[in-house]
């Protein structure tokens, strides 16, 4: 029995398996996706899946949304391939930002999270370019991969760097010509490559927080310091600490 248009609820909850189809190379590493929501998936092909000189049948399907590929295997729904893309969305939402519009300004009450402001262009390139803000901002990259790959390992691994990549390229054509005026204006065109670096972790951040909930949310509060026209520039606090700590911004 194949479902045609709705899996609804009909999962094994723990289960793996290791099987080789007689079309493909071995896969391996299937888990049972524990709680898919309810949506509608395409049958792609139903070839013959061939162990131990039993033949099952083995179908593939593929969701509408957001074009994950799965399989039946006696009835139970299992992950085949996280298909990870970028969220288009956090590009527009970059073309729209007043870049360093309201940098020397006193933000008071803009933010839901404690800041600390420095007062010149002087300032916030010597503490941008500095090792904690460095280590900072690693510190934070760190807490969203190790979340991606100990919670949705199959949606990272193989997926990050390239998206990585092709965020960056999108970044550096459609959006760093603007950014760079706006830091030659401001007196700090030293900031480009932080400000890129920073750009891009965002875009990662909103392609994973598209798929999944409970991220650490360091890189959703760095876009909002650069949506209400600041520049977030460094970090006051001790790492040892972390993620104890404020950030700091012109």
């Amino acid at each position: 029995m194949f479902l045609s248009k709705d899996f609804g609820t009909n999962f094994v909850e723990q289960t793996s398996f290791r099987r080789t189809c007689n079309t493909r190379e071995p896969y391996s590493s299937l888990f049972v996706l524990p709680a898919y929501p309810k949506t509608k998936f395409n049958r792609l092909c139903g070839p013959q899946f061939v162990s131990d000189s039993i033949s099952d049948s083995w179908v593939e399907w593929k969701c509408h949304g957001c074009q994950d590929r799965f399989v039946t295997w006696h009835n139970n729904l299992l992950l085949l391939e996280v298909a990870m893309e970028l969220s288009l969305e956090i590009y527009k939402r970059f073309t729209t930002i007043p870049w360093f519009s309201h940098c020397g300004n006193l933000a008071c009450g803009e933010f839901a999270f404690p800041v600390v402001q420095v007062k010149t262009a002087e300032e916030a390139t010597k503490s941008a370019l500095s090792d904690l803000w460095a280590d900072a901002r690693t510190e934070a990259q760190g807490d969203l991969t190790g979340y991606l790959a100990k919670k949705h390992k199959d949606a990272y691994g193989g997926h990050w760097n390239r998206l990585a990549k092709a965020s960056r390229e999108k970044i550096q054509k459609e959006i760093m010509p603007g950014v760079i005026y706006a830091l030659d204006k401001l007196g700090a065109p030293t900031l480009a490559e932080s400000v890129l670096l920073d750009l891009n972790r965002i875009a990662l951040y909103s392609a994973y927080g598209q798929r999944f909930r409970g991220l650490p949310d360091f890189f959703a509060k760095l876009l909002l310091v650069y949506e209400k026209g600041y520049l977030p520039c460094g970090w006051q606090g001790d790492l040892n600490t972390w993620p104890n700590g404020t950030i700091v911004l012109f």
